[in-house]
């Protein structure tokens, strides 16, 4: 944040110089008014002001290549489906800075990254007074007959450690979602989507999320039964 400037207005007491003597002044208030103007201060802050409405009319204008991102994945995964919230840092020219998807429950990786790449390739509307950064938030609809069976996070307790040793001393938290499938007399993971809830988190995300999602697929999970099952899980 760059400091504060203040600004003093000048004030001039004006006095009447000779002349007839002048009548009583009346009696000064009990609280009298200050005799100078109070400084006006202007703060800039590091980030600037976006038009909430510019961005939203934006996000919605961006929905049909959301959608397809989606539908091209369900093609081979018909139980996709989800939630996501997109931030973005963006830049004074309206171009995206930095992007990221957080608390997504689409868990699908490459779903995810179309999603952020239509974001990135996009003209946003261009902030007042610097940087600015956005949120928002959307639901991809369910396209199969029948959705995937929900599991309990607590599904999958104890078999996690091949996941943990991918956060490479990154202290926050990751949120991952998987589709399940029947092999043999167990199941494993056939999507996977990953998340890092912090968006201060780019730097070695997509490295991180990367090594996740191939642990995550290799880890023999119970059997879902004869449909998918998905479930959502943080570490």
């Amino acid at each position: 944040m760059l400091p504060f400037r203040a600004f003093l207005a000048p004030c001039f007491v004006l006095a009447a110089c000779g002349g007839a003597a002048s009548p009583p002044l009346p009696a000064e208030p009990s609280n009298p008014a200050p005799s100078a103007v109070p400084p006006q201060l202007t703060v800039e802050s590091e980030l600037g002001q976006i038009s909430e409405a510019a961005t939203q009319t934006a996000f919605r204008a961006l929905h049909p290549q959301f959608l397809q991102c989606q539908r091209t994945r369900a093609a081979a995964l018909e139980v996709l489906t989800g939630q996501f919230q997109l931030f973005l840092r963006i830049g004074k020219n309206g171009r995206v800075l930095k992007s990221a998807l957080l608390d997504s429950t689409i868990g699908d990786i490459e779903t995810e990254t179309c999603i952020l790449h239509v974001a990135i390739a996009a003209t946003w509307p261009k902030p007042e007074g610097g940087e600015a950064e956005v949120r928002a938030t959307m639901d991809l609809p369910e396209l199969a007959s029948r959705p995937a069976v929900d599991w309990p996070a607590n599904k999958v307790d104890g078999l996690l450690e091949p996941a943990r040793s991918c956060k490479q001393g990154y202290a926050g938290t990751y949120q991952v979602t998987a589709y399940v499938q029947q092999e043999g007399d167990g199941g494993r993971a056939i999507a996977v989507g990953v998340a890092a809830n912090e968006p201060g988190h780019e730097p070695g995300h997509e490295r991180a999320a990367a090594c996740i999602v191939a642990a995550v697929k290799g880890i023999p999970f119970p059997s879902p039964g004869s449909w998918y099952a998905k479930v959502t899980f943080r570490f």
